[in-house]
């Protein structure tokens, strides 16, 4: 037996995020259960709510929330900002819109990976 080691059905029940979508939840709950040191399931409850942060940011930097993301996004498009801004920058976040919406919804949203949650955040 491990020393103070954290059984992961207990692990799975306390992970709590707020951002991720069901598959990512599913795929990081998938991860801590087949965890077999106390390391490796602090690892995977780590990666998952950094993951978490990941798409909080993805969610703000298109404006996807305070509301459904599609209106968020519809009030981004129709803000000063975005308005008067270049059209090259306006292309740019209409993609990124309609790429990371397809992520941000909780029961709809697809799996993606911290790093590519990151990349499409930056972009």
């Amino acid at each position: 037996m491990i020393d103070n080691f954290v059984n992961p059905d207990t692990a799975i029940a306390k992970f709590s995020p707020k951002y991720l979508n069901d598959a990512q939840i599913k795929a990081v709950k998938q991860k801590i259960a087949e965890a077999t040191t106390q390391e490796a399931i602090d690892q995977a409850v780590a990666d998952g709510y950094a993951l978490d942060d990941a798409m909080m940011k993805l969610g703000q930097s298109v404006g996807g929330y305070g509301g459904p993301s599609e209106r968020m996004v519809v009030n981004t498009r129709n803000s000063d900002k975005y308005v008067y801004d270049t059209q090259e920058d306006k292309d740019t976040y209409d993609q990124v819109a309609v790429e990371a919406n397809k992520y941000l919804s909780r029961a709809n949203g697809g799996y993606l990976d911290l790093n590519a949650t990151q990349q499409l955040t930056q972009e």
